[in-house]
């Protein structure tokens, strides 16, 4: 009877084993280390980082893994974690809210706004995106006009501010590549971001290799904005070319290449300073309808003098 006990033992503990070694050998044979292991031993790739590391969130087993404790900047693909973290967090029904307010008072007699409108960033990347249906046409400048018009104001005898705190002053993180900063990928995070905080130059290259290029448009306009341009036409395919500039600053600096022999070609640029155009594009709007105002500003640029988390704030919108 002993014995028979100890051939069952012995015949679960070599099915467990069997078992193991089969898991190990599945692991070894995964997909991921097949994929793995082809970039690994790519020659076009001797030079480069690799680190991988990948876990089954059922059973916390590591599935492939490799250089998992090399230090490497995170590309785009570092979106996905952010975005996942974004809708566990917030939920998939979360909006982003951006509010139209207004200091002082109105006098009921003159329509004059003896105050500030304010638009109070809430971190919304969508204002006047145009990678949405709701938001391309840019429908809210009118609607954030009618709110103003709507609440008895003709005129505002103070400033039309853009308030960005929400995410302070620091737009581009100090570590962002200088390469990068100028153009519209390198655009930063902002408390009030308007269409994807990004500008369009629009290029005519010339036939030949080396010739100049011309800048025939900027869209949207930027008051202030200065381009000093350097790029030359040549045989490539794709934009080669990078503009350089760092936030709240209207000196923009381009160099690289352009295919050859075309018109409207067009390289995109981050805006210097997305709150500042916000205010100066509700202006331009309130301007178009006949309310006049004082002049764009920022809470960035009014500075600590101008105490506006100290005064009250009248909701328009």
């Amino acid at each position: 009877m002993r014995s028979k006990a100890y051939i069952f033992l012995l015949a679960i503990l070599v099915s467990a084993v069997s078992f193991s070694e089969a898991q190990v050998l599945y692991k070894q044979n995964h997909s991921l280390n097949t994929a793995l292991k082809v970039l690994k031993y790519d020659k076009d790739l001797k030079n480069a980082g690799i680190g991988f590391y990948a876990i089954d969130i059922n059973t916390g087993e590591v599935l492939s893994k490799l250089n998992q404790d090399l230090s490497l900047t995170p590309a785009s693909v570092q979106k996905l974690i952010t975005t996942a973290t974004a809708l566990e967090t917030l939920g998939p029904g979360f909006k982003f809210k951006t509010t139209l307010q207004y200091t002082g008072n109105i006098d009921p007699q003159t329509k004059i706004l003896n105050g500030d409108i304010i638009i109070k960033g809430g971190g919304d990347p969508t204002l006047g995106s145009k990678y949405f249906t709701a938001t391309a046409s840019h429908y809210f400048l009118d609607l954030w006009v009618k709110k103003i018009t709507e609440a008895g104001i003709k005129y505002v005898d103070g400033k039309i501010i853009g308030d960005a705190s929400l995410y302070g002053n620091a737009i581009v993180p100090a570590t962002w590549s200088w390469e990068d900063i100028g153009n519209y990928f390198g655009a930063g995070p902002c408390g009030l971001s308007i269409y994807d905080n990004m500008y369009t130059l629009w290029f005519n290259t010339g036939p030949n290799i080396g010739d100049s290029t011309y800048i025939i448009k900027i869209e949207p306009e930027i008051p202030g904005l200065i381009i000093e341009n350097h790029v030359i036409s040549d045989k490539v395919y794709s934009d080669r070319s990078y503009i350089f500039g760092a936030p709240y600053t209207y000196y923009r600096y381009i160099n690289g290449e352009l295919p050859l022999n075309r018109t409207d070609y067009k390289v995109k640029g981050s805006l210097p300073d997305p709150a500042y155009f916000t205010a100066y594009e509700l202006k331009k709007e309130l301007k178009k309808y006949g309310v006049g105002s004082g002049e764009a500003s920022t809470l960035r640029i009014e500075g600590n003098d101008y105490r506006i988390d100290t005064m009250k704030r009248n909701d328009l919108y």
